[in-house]
């Protein structure tokens, strides 16, 4: 049940992770949006696991895709396992 509520929180990030930016690098603003929407999904964790979870989402999402419109579109195209498979070691890393 945990693992499905974090990959949730991770699917809810990628939707506000673009901007419509179509450099070649992920944008200040891109990086943010997808902390903050990271965070707020998770009300009921300490900030620290907030910010290790959401800190390692962003990291995997970066080392996939080049931008966070990359990203997003993407995002949506992934099933529910591939997600779970990309997001196992942040999972892990919260469970700790």
């Amino acid at each position: 049940m945990k693992v499905k509520y974090l990959t949730i929180l991770l699917a809810a990030s990628f939707s506000f992770a673009s901007c419509g930016e179509s450099s070649k690098s992920w944008s200040s603003e891109e990086k943010s949006n997808f902390i903050e929407e990271c965070k707020s999904a998770m009300p009921n964790h300490t900030e620290q696991a907030k910010t290790e979870y959401c800190n390692c989402n962003l990291g995997v999402a970066m080392s996939e895709w080049s931008t966070g419109a990359e990203a997003n579109k993407a995002f949506k195209e992934l099933t529910m396992t591939e997600l779970m498979e990309l997001v196992a070691p942040c999972v892990e890393l919260s469970m700790e």
